[in-house]
């Protein structure tokens, strides 16, 4: 009886350390915010609205970059992927209702970026103080590179 009571302590103990330890892919997705960090990129774990549901918040993670220089008065835009659109305007990808909407010379320049994007890219954003994606990081280290060259790329438009 003793015996039993030392082994169901000891499997309690044991228990409550595996479950305080990280699962694989929480371990997948340190290293990836790691990496990112590295290379200057702000990481946040954020909230997006569904364009189709308003009411509705997608729970995902912001990569943003600082621009480093002062941007236009109107730089303010946000991107939606195709299933998330209500109607196409670069490549399938669709501009936020309560945001502004490019001139056609920066919507020419977002349709090679939106190619390039790792697949489960939910928005692309441009603010007057950072440019960012928001992502659900199912990607591994080489799409963190691929955000970052074209974070950089959107700093310069």
């Amino acid at each position: 009886m003793t015996l039993l009571i030392i082994l169901l302590a000891a499997c309690l103990v044991l228990g409550s350390a595996m479950w305080v330890l990280p699962s694989p892919k929480e371990k997948r997705q340190m290293l990836l915010r790691r990496h990112a960090m590295s290379k200057g990129i702000q990481v946040q774990l954020s909230k997006l609205q569904n364009p189709k549901n308003p009411m509705d918040k997608i729970h995902c993670i912001a990569y943003r970059l600082p621009v480093q220089h002062t941007r236009k008065e109107n730089t303010a835009w946000l991107l939606y992927q195709p299933e998330m659109s209500l109607r196409s305007h670069v490549n399938g990808w669709s501009f936020a209702a309560h945001g502004s909407r490019p001139d056609e010379q920066l919507v020419a320049q977002l349709k090679p970026l939106v190619e390039k994007l790792p697949k489960d890219t939910l928005a692309i954003e441009s603010t007057p103080v950072s440019v960012g994606l928001y992502w659900q990081e199912r990607g591994d280290t080489k799409d963190v590179d691929a955000i970052q060259q074209i974070l950089h790329t959107m700093q310069s438009l």
